[in-house]
């Protein structure tokens, strides 16, 4: 992959992630509960909230850009890992308006969801691993 084409990719992974994160966090602040389920209100809070969600995705990336002596790798991985929490949160937030009553199915629901989601994920993990070991020994061979 060329350096342009490459530069061009972050650009995009960068504007999306910005992008996802500020309606991630403008659809959290207007959501409300109401006697009919939800309801999304907007206000200047949501486009706030907005802001608020690109800019911490964009220093996020600007980060991991800016990646290279082992310190900033820890930052990195830190950053990963808050960010990933981040995102497990505002999944759980609408959990806070469901019934108690109901509350048990889902929970069952979201962790067989977490149960397929990580299996899937480990089918990839082990794919990887062994594409990688056949091209190692696809180059060793040649």
């Amino acid at each position: 992959m060329s350096a342009s084409n490459e530069k061009d990719l972050f650009k995009v992974m960068k504007f999306s992630t910005a992008l996802a994160f500020g309606a991630l966090l403008a659809s959290l602040e207007s959501l409300r509960s109401s006697p009919a389920g939800f309801s999304f209100q907007l206000s200047y809070k949501t486009l706030l909230a907005f802001l608020i969600g690109a800019g911490i995705a964009m220093a996020y990336w600007s980060l991991v850009l800016r990646c290279g002596a082992v310190a900033r790798r820890t930052g990195v991985v830190v950053g990963t890992i808050l960010l990933a929490l981040f995102g497990i949160g505002a999944f759980l937030y609408p959990l806070r308006f469901v019934p108690r009553e109901k509350l048990p199915d889902i929970l069952i629901g979201l962790g067989l969801a977490a149960c397929a989601l990580s299996g899937v994920g480990g089918l990839l993990w082990g794919a990887r691993r062994f594409l990688n070991a056949d091209s190692q020994a696809t180059e060793e061979k040649e």
